[in-house]
């Protein structure tokens, strides 16, 4: 099995990690990694060296006109049917949008099988949330 130590995770390492499971990253400045292509629906990898861990994070913005008065029930839906994603919302630039999260902790090194199956599973976790729970349009495009 395919481990890496604490004291050699790194960005690098990781996208190094990604790219060999046949994932396409963007490597960004710092701590963060885009993974674009080779995963069900894009986001990002940010390693958080000093809490000692990876936190994977998403997001997709509901349409303008989404029925904001059922959002509560629809996060309340989403997190307890999916446990291993964090669903909340978040306004950013006037835009309100479904977020996703997930954290690996990273303390005693990690499985890098083990990441890689995680982060796959986390985009498509978050991807069927949103399509599979709005067959009616009524939050997003």
């Amino acid at each position: 099995m395919i481990t890496m130590e604490y004291d050699d995770i790194s960005v690098g390492s990781l996208a190094d990690a990604m790219e060999a499971a046949a994932i396409v990253v963007d490597r960004h400045d710092g701590e963060t990694i885009y993974l674009k292509e080779g995963v069900s629906f894009p986001l990002w990898l940010n390693l958080e060296r000093g809490k000692k861990r990876i936190v994977l994070h998403t997001y997709c913005e509901f349409k303008e006109y989404a029925a904001t008065d059922r959002i509560p029930e629809l996060i309340d839906e989403l997190n307890g049917e999916y446990l291993m994603v964090q669903f909340s919302t978040k306004q950013v630039d006037g835009q309100l949008r479904l977020d996703g999260t997930y954290v690996m902790f990273t303390g005693f090194g990690i499985v890098v099988p083990q990441l890689v199956h995680a982060t796959r599973r986390f985009a498509e976790i978050f991807r069927c949330g949103f399509s599979d729970h709005d067959p009616y349009g009524l939050f997003f495009d």
